[in-house]
Order: structure tokens, then sequence, then C-alpha cells
């Protein structure tokens, strides 16, 4: 995110959680309110958008559940 910002470039960010709220952060490095913090301190909290997507995540044991999918967007 800060080599983004520091080079005037927009930054993508895709992320997928079961729930914003009560995410394990066990399974990642952080977790998407930290990312967002994160994103909101670099670029200001003005230029950090979220998008959410909810859908049904399919697994390589041929079994779904559902998903969040958070798109957070960076920069102007």
């Amino acid at each position: 995110m800060e080599v983004c910002h520091n080079h005037k470039r927009p930054c993508v960010i895709l992320c997928l959680s079961k729930e914003f709220k009560t995410q394990a952060t066990d399974r990642y490095t952080v977790s998407i309110e930290e990312l967002l913090n994160m994103a909101k301190e670099i670029f200001g909290a003005e230029y950090v958008k979220v998008n959410q997507i909810n859908h049904t995540h399919a697994n390589n044991k041929s079994t779904s559940k559902p998903v969040i999918e958070y798109l957070i967007l960076c920069g102007k």
C-alpha cells in the first residue's frame, strides 16, 4: 500500500471472509478490519472504499460455503 501511495498509484485489494466482524485471524496475517485501518492511515479515510459481495465459494471437496468478498479500493 505504501509503495502504491508513494508512487501516486491506486491500490486494489481483494479479500474473502466468512464474516467481517467475527473473522478468525489465525488463517491470515491481518484481519480485514486491520487491513482497512492500514489503508485509511496510508491513503486517508476519504480515499478508501469497500465493496462487499456475498456469494458461495466452492472448494476442492465439491462442497460450498457462504463467504463475503471484500474489494478494497484505495486512492483517488
